[in-house]
C-alpha cells in the first residue's frame, strides 16, 4: 500500500511543489505548498473510485487488490507515510542536483518502504482494557483490523502494558471525561 502511493506521488511530483493560493484573514493572498491533508485528498481523488468519479486515473483496487475493505484510517496512514517519504526524497534530490557535481556524492534514491504503517488511536481497540485509573486491572490484548490473506478482519493481539503507558492511558481517559463534561456544561449554559 505504501509502495503504491510512493509510486503515485513520484509520478505526480509537480503537486508537491506547485504553489496554491490561500486567502489570509486580512483578505490578502498568500502562496504556499500543499499541506499533507490536501495531498491526501488529491491522492484519494485520483486513486479511489466513487460515485462522483468512478474511473480514477490510478485505481488502487487494480494495483492492490487487498485494499478492498481496508479500514479508511489504515489507508490514510499509508498515504501519509508515502507523502513523507516522497517529500523527503524529492527535497534531497533537488538539493543534490543544485550541488556542484564534484561535491554531490551518490544520487538520493526513493527506495522502498521498510517500516510498518503507524496505527492511530482510532484504529486500535482495547475492548477489555479498563482505562479507569481507580481500578488496578491489567489486560493484555488489543484488536486491530488486519488483512489475513483473504479478507480484512479484527484480530486480537497480545501486548504488554507498561506502568508508564498505563499512566498515560489513564490520564488521557480522565482528560477526555473532563472535556466531555465541559462541552456538556457549555451547551446547557
Amino acid at each position: 500500500m505504501i509502495a503504491f502511493y510512493m509510486d503515485f506521488f513520484a509520478a505526480h511530483l509537480n503537486v508537491l511543489d506547485e504553489p496554491v493560493q490561500v486567502r489570509k484573514k486580512d483578505g490578502s493572498i498568500k502562496e504556499r505548498r500543499r499541506t499533507n491533508q490536501e495531498l491526501l485528498t488529491f491522492a484519494e481523488f485520483h486513486t479511489l473510485a466513487t460515485k462522483a468519479h468512478p474511473n480514477p486515473g490510478w485505481p488502487l483496487d487494480e494495483h492492490v487488490p487487498a485494499a478492498e475493505g481496508m479500514p479508511t484510517e489504515l489507508r490514510r496512514a499509508a498515504i501519509n507515510q508515502a507523502i513523507g517519504k516522497v517529500r523527503s526524497w524529492w527535497s534531497r534530490l533537488k538539493t543534490w542536483e543544485e550541488t556542484a557535481p564534484d561535491q554531490r556524492g551518490r544520487e538520493p534514491q526513493l527506495g522502498a518502504p521498510n517500516e510498518p504503517v503507524t496505527f492511530y488511536a482510532g484504529m486500535v481497540e482495547h475492548p477489555a482494557y479498563d482505562l479507569n485509573p481507580r481500578k488496578k486491572k491489567r489486560h493484555t490484548f488489543i484488536s486491530l483490523k488486519l488483512h489475513t490473506g483473504q479478507k480484512w478482519e479484527k484480530v486480537s493481539l497480545p501486548v504488554v502494558v507498561h506502568a508508564q503507558a498505563e499512566a498515560l492511558l489513564a490520564g488521557s481517559a480522565l482528560e477526555k471525561e473532563r472535556i466531555a463534561r465541559e462541552r456538556k456544561r457549555s451547551k446547557t449554559a
